[in-house]
This record gives structure tokens, C-alpha cells and sequence, in this order.
């Protein structure tokens, strides 16, 4: 495999296992299993504070604590993730019809009652349309 072609894959594994970790700090408790999983894959494969420290050179890694959301108990893990703004990755958005055979009628109450308690949340998930069309 070239080495540009490895560095991009190993970036864009970067940025997935970041907005996983984002997602499951923010919304799920810290007993969860599938938050502890994502958290040690990405302790393991990218994590910045393992990185080593260059005295001689400024470090341009932007790094931010993941918390989670206020209601959500997780004393245990507040992870430090490294910030890739130059990374772009292609996605093409999922359609109404798939999103709607995904979210189940209680999947929606769900969610629609988070974002009421958090009205911050507004902003992150403004794309998706919960009401029945």
C-alpha cells in the first residue's frame, strides 16, 4: 500500500473512532459496554496522549475533552481526542425513507424528548425530521 493511501486511511480511522467516542461519551452511560469497547480501541489505535512529546518543535494538535450530556451519570471517562479539521470524508446523507424503517415509533419519542430537555442538541442533529411526514 502507498504511503500516502495508508496515512489517509489511518486518518480517516482517526475521525471515525473520534466521532464514535464523541457520540458515545456524550449520550451513554459510563457502565455501558459498547462505550467502554469504543474507548479502548481508541486509546489503542489513536490516542494523542500517547503520542510522543517534541521538545524542539510547537505541536499544532488540537485536543478537547469529551464530556457527557448534563443527565447522563459518566464520572468514569472524560477522554481527550485529537481534532482533525483539515479531514474531509465523503458521506452521502441517508435517505427519509431509511431513516424512518430505522427510528422506531419509541426510538422517536426518545429522542424527541432529549432534545427537549437539551435544546442545545438542536444544533448537532438538526438535519434529521422526527415528525411523520
Amino acid at each position: 500500500m502507498k504511503p500516502e493511501v495508508k496515512k489517509e486511511r489511518e486518518t480517516e480511522s482517526e475521525f471515525w473512532h473520534a466521532k464514535a467516542l464523541e457520540v458515545a461519551c456524550t449520550f451513554l452511560p459510563s457502565e455501558c459496554p459498547l462505550l467502554n469497547h469504543i474507548l479502548l480501541s481508541y486509546q489503542k489505535h489513536h490516542d494523542p496522549t500517547l503520542q510522543p512529546i517534541r521538545e524542539d518543535e510547537t505541536s499544532e494538535d488540537l485536543l478537547s475533552v469529551l464530556r457527557p450530556l448534563k443527565g447522563i451519570e459518566q464520572s468514569k471517562y472524560q477522554p481527550i481526542i485529537r481534532q482533525l479539521p483539515g479531514v474531509k470524508v465523503n458521506m452521502s446523507p441517508p435517505s427519509q425513507p431509511a431513516l424512518k424503517s430505522i427510528l422506531q415509533d419509541k426510538d422517536k419519542l426518545v429522542l424527541e424528548t432529549m432534545i427537549q430537555n437539551n435544546p442545545h442538541l438542536i444544533k448537532r442533529i438538526s438535519s434529521f425530521n422526527f415528525k411523520d411526514s
